[in-house]
């Protein structure tokens, strides 16, 4: 079995201009899970895995719960990843998950320029994420394991080239993931390679919605938000194990209603191995003050 992550929230403290959850077009949805929910979908967490993903179809910080799925999943076991939009990390917010034992924090930020970045994340402040980089940097001192990411989401009107990127962030963040953008649900542009003429099969995987929810895939956990999709499993009434077990079978069954969303989608491009130079279509990632390899040999 195979977990994506943990989507905590739809609440968010952004419109962002290519968010499908909370963009200034989109209709938004408030939901947020129940900690019984999320301490139950934890407990099915296979012993293979070894990171988990926190996350929100909004901002993971705003769930006043966090703390206490970090340290659970700490005791579980495993290393907790947290995605987030970097507006909330305070020198106090971050010292309370430091202390819990979080340490691997990325941060989507789609521009270096301040007012490109501030149009770009509607309600965003780009000083709030450089200080909250140099707060964490400093933080190193005292736990050196601290590992801090970038995730930028290529957009077709940014006016930033990758080198600008790299230049700006060397000495300031541990690693950089450049994404290409999906920008109808199940497509995508800005590709970093083109795609292979053979569709690559699909990595299945389960995730864990605001809903309760769990989905197999990245393109139904945005699908979700504009349809019911009633046949997705409930974290209430379903463990991971066993949806799992549901995702396989209707992958492999052409008649699923699944399979009629499949047809016609792109985001098998995520599962594409990487080529020679550690590059996907979708991503490419870009280590910075010599410590990739100690992350991710």
């Amino acid at each position: 079995m195979k977990i994506g992550g943990i989507c905590l929230t739809e609440r968010c403290n952004l419109s962002c201009s290519m968010c499908h959850f909370n963009g200034p077009t989109i209709i938004r949805k408030y939901r947020t899970l129940l900690p019984n929910q999320v301490f139950k979908f934890i407990d099915g967490i296979s012993q293979n895995e070894k990171d988990v993903y926190i996350s929100g179809l909004g901002e993971p910080l705003l769930d006043e719960n966090l703390n206490d799925y970090i340290r659970y999943v700490i005791d579980k076991g495993f290393v907790p990843n947290l995605l987030t939009n970097g507006q909330l990390l305070t020198p106090d917010r971050i010292d309370s998950i430091l202390k819990i034992g979080m340490r691997k924090i990325r941060i989507s930020v789609d521009s270096i320029d301040e007012d490109e970045y501030n149009t770009i994340r509607k309600g965003g402040d780009f000083n709030k994420i450089l200080r909250a980089c140099s707060y964490l940097k400093l933080k190193k001192d005292i736990y050196p394991d601290i590992h801090v990411e970038i995730n930028i989401t290529l957009l077709e009107k940014s006016s930033t080239t990758e080198e600008d990127y790299i230049q700006f962030w060397t000495n300031k963040v541990d690693r950089l993931n450049f994404n290409a953008e999906y920008f109808d649900i199940f497509k995508f542009r800005n590709l970093h390679l083109p795609p292979p003429a053979i569709r690559a099969p699909c990595e299945i995987s389960v995730y864990l919605l605001p809903s309760g929810q769990m989905a197999l895939c990245c393109a139904i956990i945005v699908y979700q938000h504009f349809e019911d999709l009633l046949w997705l499993p409930h974290i209430d009434e379903t463990t991971p194990e066993e949806a799992y077990e549901i995702f396989n079978r209707i992958y492999h069954d052409p008649t699923s209603e699944f399979s009629k969303i499949c047809k016609n989608c792109e985001w098998w491009l995520l599962s594409v191995p990487h080529n020679e130079d550690g590059i996907t279509p979708y991503l490419k990632t870009v280590g910075l003050e010599g410590n990739y390899k100690q992350y991710y040999d």
